[in-house]
């Protein structure tokens, strides 16, 4: 048996594609805002450009802790539901697609990490302890770091 594909996307923007790169770095809103939405629209492609249906044994993890699609994948299902043109790429709610995602747990909060773990975006129908650890990066203190699926659960077996 062939072994399941492992992508792991972490998010960055080379500032001369920035449409306005002064109003990004001003307050620092690159890091703060930016990279987590960077990493939604990365999702959104993912899932509504039908790669996702494509290729089901695609394992695809994701820094920020899914950016902001925890708050949007509300977003994501209407979106879908009202808009019959995305059924022909993706035939599934979008709610579906997320199950099959990995994320890490550096959301740098409790109540962000909860979310990502109840919308299921954790891939929580199967359990899993990894997390993933950026150099530099420090994760909050959360008791429930452990989770979100990181890096390590993305090369487990189905």
């Amino acid at each position: 048996m062939r072994p399941n594909p492992v992508i792991d996307v972490h998010t960055h923007v080379v500032p001369e594609r920035w449409d306005d790169c002064d109003r990004l770095t001003r307050y620092d809103v690159r890091e703060i805002v930016h990279y987590p939405l960077e990493t939604t629209v990365a999702i959104a492609a993912l899932i509504f450009g039908g790669v996702l249906e494509r290729l089901p044994r695609l394992r695809i993890g994701f820094a920020h802790g899914g950016g902001t699609l925890p708050f949007l994948l509300g977003r994501f299902d209407h979106g879908w539901t009202v808009r019959a043109h995305l059924h022909e790429t993706a035939p599934r709610p979008p709610a579906e697609y997320v199950r099959r995602l990995y994320v890490d747990s550096l959301t740098h909060g409790a109540a962000t990490l909860r979310l990502v773990v109840a919308g299921g975006i954790d891939g929580s129908s199967r359990e899993g302890r990894g997390r993933q650890r950026r150099r530099g990066h420090r994760g909050s203190d959360t008791g429930c770091r452990g989770r979100a699926r990181g890096a390590a659960a993305l090369h487990q077996p189905l």
